[in-house]
């Protein structure tokens, strides 16, 4: 190992050593169930990949938006779809999600910027939800993109662009993202039309349209008893 990586290593220990036993004691996600969110992500994914389709074969689904199915694929086809391959989306982007804050964090300096990225590792709600195959992980991940990007995007424009592929996906994974979206997805398409990045602003525009028609199907199901 060269100086500079040992360097490197030294200055970020500790966001190592967290990341580390963030990850450790969130392995025995692997040993629990999914929720059904999960399991239909899960399904949707398979579909995608088999059939080329986001229909499953069954009227007992609920219709979800396809983002959790879209991140999944991947880890379907490398792992399988199986429960732990869904756990291992989980753990993926629990570190993902503590390096973000950790990055944005770095202004605090050394010793402050573990602070926040300690108390996600440690957030009891997150691991329940890790450890459902929920898509609470994933949300954090966009959300902190999301933010980034508008907050970046008041000195730079161009930022906006980020800001709008994340709420993007934000809006496609989950419709509790909607929540951020009255807001958000104003400021975001807003901005960038008014800098002239039309497709942005359609890209965020149209991912809230898709999810809202979404949100509008599935409250027209039938209510089922469990």
């Amino acid at each position: 190992m060269d100086s500079r990586a040992l360097k490197l290593l030294v200055a970020h220990r500790g966001f190592l050593a967290i990341l580390l036993f963030s990850i450790v004691i969130h392995l025995p996600i692997y040993g629990d169930g999914l929720n059904f969110d999960g399991c239909v992500a899960m399904a949707v994914a398979q579909a995608l990949v088999d059939h080329g389709t986001f229909d499953v074969e069954t009227t007992l689904v609920p219709l979800h938006p396809p983002g959790m199915a879209l991140v999944f694929v991947p880890f379907g086809i490398a792992l399988g779809f199986t429960e732990a391959s869904i756990h291992s989306l989980e753990l993926f982007f629990l570190g993902l999600d503590l390096f973000l804050v950790y990055f944005l964090a770095r202004g605090l300096g050394p010793r402050f910027a573990v602070i926040p990225v300690l108390l996600l590792s440690l957030d009891p709600v997150l691991y329940l939800n890790m450890s459902e195959g929920r898509s609470l992980s994933v949300l954090i991940c966009f959300s902190v993109i999301t933010l980034w990007g508008i907050w970046r995007g008041l000195e730079d424009s161009r930022w906006l662009i980020v800001a709008a592929a994340a709420a993007s996906m934000g809006f496609l994974t989950q419709r509790r993202f909607l929540t951020f979206g009255t807001g958000g997805r104003c400021t975001v398409s807003k901005g960038c039309q008014r800098q002239g990045f039309s497709n942005a602003a359609l890209l965020a525009e149209s991912a809230w349209v898709v999810t809202g028609e979404t949100s509008s199907a599935n409250a027209r199901l039938p209510s089922l008893a469990v």
